[in-house]
C-alpha cells in the first residue's frame, strides 16, 4: 500500500482551480508558481532578490514598464520520471511572473540585475532629490528720496 499525504481538495483538482472554474468555467490563469523575495534598501540601491533555483538564465526575463519592474520566467523539469517511479515530487516547475512598483522617479537605466547560485538579485538605483541651494537675494541700488514733513 503506497502512503499519500492528504489532500480534502485533490477531488476536486484544487481549491484555486475549483474557485476559477467555477466562477468563469476556465481554469485560473495565474502563474504556475511564485519565487521567494526578499526585498531592503541599502545605501545606494533597493535591492530585490528572488529564489529561482533551477531556471536557467536564459529562461529569466527583467524589464522595466513605467513604474513597474516586471521579472519573469520559467522553471523546466530537467528529466522526465515515470510516476510509477517518483516518491515525492515538491518542486514547481512552470511560468512565474512578479511584479513591483518603483518609486516615481526611477531611471531604468539605474536598474541591474545579476543570476548567481539560483538567486536573482535586481538592484534599483535610489531615487537621487534634486540638491537643495539657497539663493541669496541681491541687494540692489534703490533711489530713495527723502520726504519733509512738516507737522502742524
Amino acid at each position: 500500500m503506497e502512503l499519500k499525504d492528504y489532500d480534502p481538495y485533490r477531488a476536486i483538482g484544487g481549491i484555486s482551480e475549483f474557485g476559477g472554474k467555477a466562477v468563469s468555467g476556465q481554469k485560473d490563469p495565474q502563474p504556475d508558481w511564485q519565487p521567494l523575495l526578499e526585498a531592503f534598501h541599502d545605501v545606494d540601491d533597493m535591492v530585490l532578490r528572488y529564489e529561482i533555483p533551477g531556471v536557467l538564465p536564459a529562461d529569466v526575463h527583467v524589464r522595466v514598464d513605467g513604474r513597474v519592474l516586471y521579472v519573469q520566467g520559467v522553471r523546466r523539469p530537467t528529466e522526465a520520471v515515470p510516476p510509477e517511479l517518483s516518491m515525492r515530487a515538491e518542486r514547481s516547475y512552470g511560468s512565474f511572473d512578479r511584479s513591483i512598483a518603483l518609486p516615481e522617479g526611477t531611471d531604468p537605466a539605474g536598474v541591474r540585475a545579476t543570476y548567481v547560485h539560483g538567486v536573482l538579485e535586481v538592484r534599483v538605483a535610489h531615487v537621487r532629490r534634486r540638491a537643495v541651494t539657497e539663493v541669496e537675494p541681491v541687494l540692489g541700488q534703490s533711489e530713495a528720496t527723502l520726504i519733509d514733513v512738516k507737522r502742524t
